[in-house]
């Protein structure tokens, strides 16, 4: 068997460890390595990714127990977990990254710009991140669909140029 300290230890050329690769392959161990291991939840790659950014793109598990203590979830480029999970409206990950819900990326952008730019072909995609825009805009302050990103956008703009206006009422009505 090998020990702890070993384990700990073992990064790949761009310091992912096991517990990044173990949720990228949505892994049923991962919650057994993030307890075993707790010190792997808090170690960044060399792109500022914690394993929970691996999480929120990957798999569907509850992310709460892969979330580092008193640490930014921001990576090198401002994204949080959240910001993955818009793009990909997964709406499972919401509650658990309640605490970033505030935090913009390099592009100034909060999660709920990714949300609302739904440009999705793929009719799941689409319903998935439709859902997703109407559960997080019942958590976030209003102010954020006023609010513009890098490219002047608001969350309201991507919401009008790219929903249908049934899948705006669809959001907006609570």
């Amino acid at each position: 068997m090998v020990a702890n300290k070993e384990m700990h230890n073992i990064r790949d050329s761009i310091d992912n460890n096991l517990l990044h690769y173990a949720l990228m392959i949505n892994s049923p161990i991962s919650s057994s390595i993030a307890k075993r291991l707790p010190s792997l939840i808090h170690q960044r790659n060399k792109l500022g990714q914690l394993p929970c950014h691996f999480g929120a793109f990957h798999s569907n598990v509850d992310l709460s127990k892969f979330l580092p203590t008193n640490d930014t979830l921001r990576d090198g480029r401002g994204f949080t977990p959240l910001h993955i999970s818009a793009e990909l409206g997964h709406t499972n990950h919401i509650k658990s990254m309640v605490p970033s819900i505030e935090e913009k990326n390099v592009f100034n952008a909060f999660a709920l710009h990714w949300a609302l730019k739904n440009d999705e072909k793929n009719s799941v995609k689409r319903v998935n991140k439709l859902l997703f825009s109407k559960a997080l805009l019942q958590m976030v302050d209003s102010v954020q669909m006023k609010t513009k990103n890098a490219i002047g956008m608001t969350p309201k703009d991507w919401m009008e140029s790219t929903c249908s206006p049934k899948e705006i009422d669809f959001i907006m009505l609570r």
